[in-house]
């Protein structure tokens, strides 16, 4: 079966701008054609988002909360070396089911790296990734299933880049 030829779609610049996109010319190619130059012409020069120190990304999620030391019940497995800040495998295990969970680090350009959130009962294990910037602080903050919120925290080195290289 033959293919019909046809004039310019998305289809077509789709699959173009996707065959370029590993030389990193999808946005020059297809932008014009779909119209996205004025978004692209208006991003910061650098970095997409911006920065936000560790004090404002805890105030902005936990402002007027009083967060206590977890220690008796949080479990932060985290490694204290990582060898590729991209890939940092952590894992919270909670004695009591948690409402809410969230990982911060610290020195991350945005600290606040992931969160999470329970249904039911609540939850008390939860593992994922994270990318670390570099040497940095690493915070696991649940709110439990009781309304209270615990912190636990541990300091991890990164010995290869992750967010910043």
């Amino acid at each position: 079966m033959q293919k019909a030829k046809r004039d310019l779609d998305r289809r077509t610049v789709l699959e173009t701008g996707a065959r370029l996109a590993g030389l990193g010319m999808a946005a020059v190619v297809a932008g014009p054609m779909l119209g996205a130059m004025p978004a692209l012409a208006q991003a910061p020069a650098g970095r997409a988002e911006p920065e936000e120190a560790v004090a404002d990304t805890l105030k902005r999620l936990f402002s007027g909360k009083t967060i206590k030391d977890g220690a008796g019940v949080l479990v932060l497995d985290v490694p204290p070396i990582a060898e590729n800040g991209s890939v940092v495998g952590v894992k919270v295990d909670a004695a009591k089911p948690m409402r809410k969970l969230w990982f911060v680090a610290d020195k991350n350009r945005r600290p606040m790296s992931a969160s999470f959130s329970f249904d039911g009962d609540g939850g008390t294990l939860m593992g994922t990734n994270l990318r670390l910037g570099g040497t940095t602080k690493v915070r696991a903050i649940a709110e439990m299933a009781d309304g209270s919120y615990l912190e636990v925290a541990q300091e991890v080195k990164v010995t290869v880049g992750g967010c910043g290289g």
